[in-house]
């Protein structure tokens, strides 16, 4: 069997200057494919198909926090009472950086039953891999 030489190459298509990303098309061979690869401080972070569209964790929070505030809720490092878990922050990142997830609540408990109430909220995710 014969290994035939591929020839791999990206080609920019977007950058978010600000958050260091780039999306590259990936060619083989000289012909386009259905993938795109995705690059931070020029490392590579994943590839993906081409559907696939780059939104920055960063950009992805803020339109967050202005959903929270728009609905009246509070970050969940913001609550008032007793929580079986505190967090420094609202947002939470995997050890990459490359997945978020932020934490919202509302600070009206729903009652469930005579003695007992619990807390609405919301979580938005992301993630550019």
């Amino acid at each position: 069997m014969q290994v035939e030489q591929l020839s791999i190459e990206p080609e920019l298509v977007n950058t978010w200057d600000e958050y260091d990303l780039q999306e590259h098309s990936i060619r083989v061979n000289n012909r386009h494919t259905p993938y795109k690869l995705i690059v931070r401080a020029n490392k590579p972070v994943a590839i993906v198909t081409s559907r696939y569209k780059l939104l920055p964790n960063e950009e992805a929070l803020k339109v967050a926090d202005e959903l929270a505030l728009e609905l009246g809720a509070v970050k969940f490092n913001e609550f008032r009472g007793r929580w079986y878990a505190r967090t420094g922050n609202h947002v939470l990142y995997n050890r990459n950086n490359t997945q978020m997830h932020s934490l919202y609540a509302f600070n009206e408990p729903v009652q469930i039953a005579p003695d007992d109430t619990i807390q609405l909220g919301f979580s938005i995710h992301n993630s550019i891999e």
